[in-house]
């Protein structure tokens, strides 16, 4: 008899779990949103009531409603006496308007369309505030800034209230104060270190697993996790923690009980610490090492009981995290775990022998992961859908995909790290050193990260649950995990303690190499060809980023508004083992087309920088020139008549005039507009015009200087109305006509009428907000343009000029050439380029350890 009441206690952990649950439902109740007084009331009404009920069943044989009214007892205490750790929802006064603030950073919230979203204490206020994306900030950093204060509807002005959060703000500039503590500094260094070395955005999502760096998960891959229901696999929930505790007690599993406990508490500190000691994790944290370390004791229903008593703590401590969905998902997790894991661990293994022979190996390597996985999922879908009113549909298999993957390449990444830190100082045929080590955690996210943005592809992927019924249908398939998690499992037997098939080092090796190679042929395949040129101008939303390549030359011209979006447009680009550009070009100091650069200098190797303007912009620009100051780089200052090889490829400098130079823009919108560097490219056959944001009224002078019409344009200042005036597209005549803009962007970009322009003339005009990164591949055949949506053919306006001459009878062909062809074959066929302009160096106020080229160097890259 005693033994049948040892195996039906752990199911809700017994006295513990009535307690828990109570102190749970009870925190609830005082979260609502009564002033502090009414609060206050309540909490010593409610406290009187519960003390006479405890009293009344002291001598009563109801022991688990006994230890419910005590952890309901313990929590209306604790707010009684001590209050709520989160503003009252009657506060005095809430900052509004426009004012300069100094505070602390508390938290990194996800970036949002490129800007850092942070929680800031200003003098005990916690403000969420929406800043540009450089400098970039740190838990601990303190900054000032200039704060606008933004109304919000009530209802998330509660949601935020429940958070700890009491207003919300946007600023335009931040200047930073001081760092914060060593842990952030090895938490960011690990992080740079992953993505220096693993393409984006996997090495965002590897920063996000290893280390808690969810905002440097790109937008575009969260939201693909967010719709395909594993969100929770980049949030550091209680899943994280939970299959990360599961690993490693499986692992340990040889070790003596006392060893095994102690390694346990460790492994679940080191977490909770390196990713980031937040709250939720660190709760998370707890509530999963009390659990799994009291179930390594052997002792059947401990870890249940240590669950319960580690989440009644927590509300004790504080309350308000009964609202916070870390919290729910972590303890529900762990004590899906803790109830099924073993069994559907058990039960997977048997399944071994049923399945087809050649599924039998893979199978009984991840059998144990997919159970864990379907016992945490188990437990917490029901909550995930009441709280964020979604359906995946197909969660559950995909899960099942990147659940085994996990460890795996968490595992690998202790390798990428120590790939990234080398990385930098390694050149030549060395630097594949470094590719080489973190290849197999480089494939391995990749291949996680593939998997969720194939998923959110599939149809019916993610279904909007209506507000009405989220509560119902959450509620619905809780108690569906629930009566899942409590059947009762058949006893283990002995032929099913262990499985019957194993895998062999051989199939092993195998499937690893397969995984290797498969992702570099994935790198090496998107590098352009040898021989031919390729023009991409790259999807990075509302500003400029276009990359040119060839003859294994690059050349980048801006990087665009969001740094996570250029890394993962020039990573898709570029091999993982080849990071290196030889020309940057930045046109002008707007947030635009500078704000993803200050990052790349940190990913990839730079040779050389070409700028023109430099005073004025935003932070980006004020990140910009501290790193032109500060770091050992190689700067040119290029005006009218530069002239550079890329490969055989001649670039000059039509604009800005070194006059033009000599005093401050007027203002920070037209004025730096037109200090753009606008740069034609002719190689032979082809030519192109690159123009920054240049508008209207610099038109003609870039007419007179074109000597001839191009093939490709690209739009300038975002087809905005007030630029591509008739007379600069009548001397340039495009075949070709790209539009760098943002989807749905706030200013109206790109304007119908300038459409119209652009097409007048019969030549084609795509847009990166519809077409999404436009590639231009120049090849004997012609012009090869593809998109995210299709690939077509044009012939060169070269080529249109052959062909015309032909029908006429070819005799004079030669004679005949379009002029700037002419020009270029004898400029093509100089040895190592042409001599050059020497380029005129404006020193900069403070010039400390800037490397300038000697004029007249600049001649080749």
């Amino acid at each position: 008899m005693s033994s049948q009441v040892r195996e039906r206690s752990p199911r809700l952990a017994g006295r513990s779990g009535a307690a828990a649950l109570a102190a749970l439902a009870v925190a609830h109740l005082f979260l609502l949103p009564l002033p502090s007084r009414t609060l206050h009331l309540l909490a010593l009404l409610l406290g009187i009531g519960i003390l006479l009920l405890f009293i009344l069943l002291f001598r009563t044989n109801l022991q688990r409603l006994r230890a419910a009214t005590l952890g309901a007892l313990l929590i209306t205490l604790r707010i009684a006496l001590f209050g709520l750790p989160i503003p009252p929802v009657d506060v005095a006064a809430l900052p509004a308007g426009v004012a300069a603030a100094e505070g602390e950073v508390r938290a990194l919230l996800a970036p949002l369309r490129g800007a850092q979203r942070i929680v800031l204490d200003v003098s005990g206020v916690r403000v969420s505030v929406e800043a540009p994306p450089n400098p970039t900030l740190r838990v601990g950093d303190r900054i000032s800034a200039t704060l606008e204060y933004i109304s919000q509807p009530p209802e998330v002005r509660e949601r935020a209230r429940v958070r700890g959060i009491q207003a919300a703000a946007r600023t335009y500039s931040v200047t930073l104060l001081s760092r914060g503590g060593p842990l952030e500094w090895l938490r960011t260094r690990i992080g740079d270190d992953l993505e220096r070395v693993i393409p984006a955005p996997a090495g965002g999502f590897a920063a996000a697993i290893v280390v808690g760096l969810r905002e440097r998960v790109d937008e575009r891959l969260a939201d693909a996790f967010t719709a395909t229901g594993l969100g929770h696999v980049v949030a550091l929930s209680g899943w994280n923690v939970a299959i990360t505790m599961a690993v490693a007690d499986r692992a340990l599993r040889r070790l003596p009980p006392r060893r095994r406990r102690w390694s346990l508490i460790i492994i679940a500190l080191l977490y909770g610490l390196l990713a980031g000691a937040s709250a939720s994790v660190i709760r998370a944290s707890v509530m999963s090492a009390a659990a799994l370390v009291a179930a390594a004791g052997g002792r059947r229903g401990a870890g249940a009981v240590a669950l319960a008593h580690a989440a009644l703590a927590l509300l004790i401590l504080d309350p308000s995290i009964a609202y916070d969905a870390g919290f729910r998902l972590s303890a529900l997790a762990t004590a899906g775990l803790l109830a099924k894991s073993a069994d559907w661990s058990r039960v997977a293994i048997q399944l071994t022998p049923r399945l087809p022979r050649p599924l039998q190996r893979p199978w009984s390597v991840i059998a144990e992961d997919v159970a864990v996985s379907i016992a945490a999922q188990a437990a917490t879908i029901g909550v995930v859908i009441a709280l964020f009113g979604r359906v995946a549909l197909w969660s559950i298999p995909l899960t099942l995909l990147i659940a085994p993957l996990i460890p795996a390449a968490t595992g690998a990444a202790l390798l990428a790290i120590l790939a990234g830190e080398v990385a930098p100082y390694l050149a030549g045929p060395l630097s594949l050193i470094p590719s080489a080590l973190a290849l197999p955690a480089s494939a391995l996210f990749r291949t996680a990260a593939g998997i969720a943005e194939a998923g959110a592809q599939l149809p019916l992927t993610d279904l909007v649950v209506p507000r009405h019924a989220t509560f119902a249908v959450g509620a619905a398939l809780s108690l569906i995990g629930l009566v899942a998690l409590n059947r009762r499992a058949a006893p283990p037997t002995e032929q099913s303690a262990e499985p019957k098939i194993g895998i062999s080092g051989r199939v092993s090796a195998a499937g690893g190499v397969a995984i290797l190679l498969v992702s570099s042929l994935l790198s090496s395949s998107s590098a352009a060809a040898p021989g031919s040129l390729r023009i991409s101008v790259l999807d990075v939303g509302q500003g400029d980023a276009i990359l040119v390549e060839l003859q294994g030359r690059r050349m980048l011209i801006d990087g665009g508004p969001d740094p996570a979006r250029l890394s993962v447009e020039l990573d898709a680009l570029i091999p993982s083992w080849d990071r290196k550009i030889d020309v940057l070009v930045a046109s002008h100091p707007h947030e635009d087309h500078l704000a993803g650069l200050p990052r790349l200098l940190d990913r990839y190797q730079i040779r050389s920088i070409l700028g023109a303007e430099t005073r004025g912009g935003g932070p980006a620009s004020a990140s910009w020139r501290e790193i032109l100051l500060n770091r050992q780089v190689t700067y040119h200052t290029v005006t009218t008549g530069t002239a550079f090889m890329l490969g055989s490829a001649r670039l000059e400098v039509l604009w800005p005039d070194q006059a033009a130079l000599k005093y401050e823009p007027a203002d920070g919108g037209s004025a730096l507009n037109n200090r753009s560097i606008v740069l034609r490219l002719d190689v032979s056959g082809f030519s192109a015009l690159f123009t920054g944001d240049i508008e209207s009224n610099v038109d003609a002078l870039i007419a007179r200087r074109l000597e001839g019409p191009v093939d490709m344009l690209k739009a300038p200042h975002h087809g905005s109305a007030t630029a591509s005036s008739r007379t600069l597209l009548q001397a340039a005549d495009p075949r070709l006509s790209v539009i760098s803009v943002g989807e749905k962007n706030s200013y109206g970009h790109p304007s119908s009428a300038t459409i119209d322009r652009l097409g007048e003339r019969g030549g084609a005009v795509l847009r990166t907000d519809l077409d999404g990164t436009v590639s231009v591949t120049v090849q004997s055949t012609g012009i090869k343009v593809t998109t995210d949506t299709s690939t077509s053919m044009m012939p060169t306006r070269a080529m249109i000029g052959m062909q015309r001459l032909w029908a006429l009878g070819g005799t004079q062909v030669v004679d005949a050439l379009w002029p700037p062809l002419q020009r270029l074959g004898a400029d093509a066929s100089a040895p190592a380029g042409c001599p050059l302009p020497a380029a005129t160096i404006r020193a900069w106020p403070s010039q400390r350890i800037l490397r300038y080229s000697s004029p007249g160097a600049m001649t080749s890259f």
